[in-house]
């Protein structure tokens, strides 16, 4: 691989992780495009824009190699606009100086972890999560209010909420003061799903009232939907009634059905003597083919070749066959099985076109792991809008004591060496969409 080929490699990873962080508002400037050519100056210009409309589509390059150039790139600069990160400003961020792991009492493997440093974005409430990148989603303790390492002005370093509002003693610049406990009843759950319920989905016997208001409901049309009056049509003989209610009425057939209650039609006696004719020559040729037979082929041959078993076994295959294609939505009962035990997995249902279906029966036992939002929009809008009057504002200099953190996950942070930056959740923000 060659220098040039590593380097590119190193650019493209670079602008990776600032995606990856959030990128801002850029300005791209070339130089050197005065050492080439007029041709080579416009196929450069024109290769290096159209790399930079891969990564930033819109954006346009500034060339940098005199002092106009420098003051066109510096008036552009100053009237940009910043761009909006909305993933970054819509969480509570805070860029760690420092971290402390204090071991439990009953497990040293597993305790406390301070996090100190400045309150970045929105406010950041105890009773919500916080991530910490590579570790994963925690709960918090308490925010504290330590002295601040870096005050603007002498004194006017702590935030107003916590400032003593008494005389000054000695040793206030050592003193922490609590920001905010978490409550552990409006603390935010680890859950990331729903915890099954087994006997949630069984069937239970109906009540004496939801049997009452069934049958009133039977018994009652709906508002607005009168009874339907009965319809003739003409069906083949021996269907029954609920098979009746699944065949389409043609409209020929209708067609016919008004001609024939709004007319007379005239009764012809020689078309009725040729149609009784007719009749009697069918009758005569189907007797005469039911009575008849066809020999094919060495009877004998055949017989001391046939296999009774086989006959049979394809005999039933066809049978099944042929009931299976006119009773598609049948199931015989078991011989060996009660028919309680074989279909207690299944509900009756008095009629599959009328009777009421829910969308999300027997749906996978997996989506009920899922947390459903009745309405999304409206709970990511009360969510962003919501205030905690107990959280610590942008701009404070604080500590965060996450529980529950392994001693080896600590172990692995260093804020000096790696920059750590932990990000609080908002509400419902960790759970299985």
């Amino acid at each position: 691989m060659g220098q040039g080929e590593k380097e590119g490699e190193r650019e493209a990873l670079a602008l990776h992780c600032c995606y990856s962080q959030g990128l801002p508002a850029t300005c791209h400037a070339i130089q050197g495009l005065e050492k080439l050519g007029t041709k080579q100056r416009n196929s450069a210009k024109k290769a290096t824009q159209k790399t930079i409309e891969t990564r930033f589509p819109g954006e346009r390059l500034h060339t940098l190699d005199s002092l106009q150039d420098g003051g066109s790139v510096l008036r552009f600069i100053s009237n940009q606009k910043r761009r909006a990160v909305v993933c970054r400003d819509m969480h509570p961020h805070l860029l760690a100086e420092s971290t402390q792991f204090i071991p439990s009492k009953e497990n040293e493997e597993v305790g406390t972890l301070e996090v100190s440093g400045y309150v970045r974005g929105r406010p950041l409430s105890v009773n919500g999560l916080l991530h910490i990148p590579g570790l994963g989603d925690f709960q918090m303790t308490q925010i504290t209010a330590p002295p601040d390492p870096h005050p603007v002005k002498a004194r006017l370093h702590r935030p107003p909420a916590v400032m003593d509002t008494g005389e000054e003693r000695e040793g206030m610049a050592e003193e922490i003061k609590v920001v905010a406990v978490a409550d552990p009843a409006k603390q935010e759950s680890l859950d990331r799903e729903v915890e099954l319920d087994p006997m949630e989905g069984e069937q239970t016997w109906p009540t004496e009232e939801e049997l009452a208001g069934a049958v009133s409901r039977l018994q009652t049309p709906p508002t607005g939907q009168p009874l339907r009056p009965s319809e003739a049509r003409r069906v083949p003989r021996g269907t029954s009634d609920y098979q009746a209610a699944w065949i389409v009425a043609d409209s020929e057939d209708e067609d016919e059905e008004e001609g024939s209650e709004g007319e007379e039609v005239p009764v012809d006696d020689e078309s009725e003597e040729e149609e009784e004719e007719e009749g009697e020559e069918e009758s005569v040729m189907g007797s005469e083919m039911d009575t008849e037979s066809v020999t094919y082929g060495d009877t004998e041959k055949y017989d001391a070749q046939f296999d009774m078993e086989a006959e049979e076994q394809q005999f039933e295959l066809l049978r099944a066959e042929r009931e299976n294609a006119m009773f598609p939505d049948e199931v015989d009962t078991p011989q060996d099985t009660p028919a309680r035990i074989r279909f207690q997995k299944y509900r009756g249902v008095k009629s599959f076109r009328t009777s009421p279906w829910h969308p999300r029966e027997n749906l996978p036992r997996d989506y009920a792991k899922i947390f459903q939002f009745e309405n999304f929009s409206r709970t990511k809008k009360r969510v962003l809008s919501q205030e905690d009057n107990e959280a610590a504002l942008p701009g404070w200099y604080v500590t965060v004591q996450v529980k529950d953190v392994l001693k080896p996950q600590a172990e692995a942070l260093d804020p000096l060496s790696k920059p750590l930056v932990v990000f609080g959740l908002l509400e419902h923000e960790n759970k299985s969409p």
